[in-house]
């Protein structure tokens, strides 16, 4: 058989549904999208009958996104920490999941203009004087662990010696661990930490906590993503059209 042939026969076997050498269309109109589904209202997971699915304020703005550009979306659920590593990997066009735009991240990935801002709190047993107290002994918080609550974390056990830093991977481990008592407290996000509380029974409490914050939420991109800008432009639209103040009274309740 002649190397001609053999070409053809080996193009032929790859795919039946582009011409050889061609790039399929839905290469360059999907995208995929990496989130922590850990972090309502934002990102999580809702169940019904025979259903789970993740849904929140991040899905729901990733999908209209998506839309507003022409884009079908893939969403995968990861590891927080995971997130960063895999955009460096190429494992996803962009990833959401309250991640702020810090420094230190901006080295390794680019972000979105931001989308959302909010401070951190502590969030603890109902009842518990964790925070009011002058003297700590043995005492431990959680973190979860790559966010920017666990660097903020640091600060603030620097000024409270006795108080040791937790850091895990799900934002639901951490609370079943105050809940359980195996931790004081636990450092997250403003809204996550409310629906926490709000879900509890009243078995937990938040508080707000002062210090640097980092709180403004962007999406993720892998360095030098052409992404970027069409994203910001989508992502100024969609301001305008009211589709965020949309968002924030859905999921938010504001």
């Amino acid at each position: 058989m002649s190397v001609f042939k053999k070409a053809i026969g080996l193009c032929i076997a790859l795919t039946a549904l582009v011409a050889c050498g061609e790039k399929k269309v839905s290469d360059s109109k999907n995208l995929t999208m990496l989130t922590a589904a850990d972090n309502p209202p934002f990102e999580f997971y809702q169940t019904g009958d025979d259903t789970k699915e993740i849904v929140g304020y991040d899905i729901d703005l990733a999908k209209k996104i998506a839309d507003y550009l022409g884009y079908t979306l893939e969403i995968k659920d990861v590891d927080f920490s995971g997130i960063i590593p895999g955009l460096m990997h190429g494992r996803a066009d962009f990833a959401m999941a309250g991640i702020s735009a810090t420094d230190e991240r901006k080295k390794n990935v680019d972000f979105s203009d931001p989308y959302y801002s909010a401070n951190n709190f502590i969030l603890t047993k109902s009842g518990s004087d964790f925070v009011q107290r002058t003297k700590y002994e043995n005492n431990q918080v959680g973190v979860q662990l790559g966010s920017t609550q666990e660097e903020f974390a640091k600060l603030w056990v620097g000024s409270r010696p006795g108080v040791k830093i937790i850091s895990l991977n799900k934002l639901g481990d951490i609370v079943q661990e105050v809940l359980a008592g195996r931790l004081d407290g636990a450092i997250m996000e403003e809204t996550p930490a409310n629906a926490y509380m709000n879900s509890s029974e009243n078995k937990l409490a938040i508080f707000p906590l002062q210090g640097n914050q980092d709180g403004a939420s962007a999406i993720a991109f892998p360095k030098g993503s052409a992404k970027r800008d069409e994203f910001n432009q989508a992502l100024q639209a969609l301001k305008d059209s009211g589709f965020m103040d949309e968002l924030a009274k859905k999921w938010l309740k504001k």
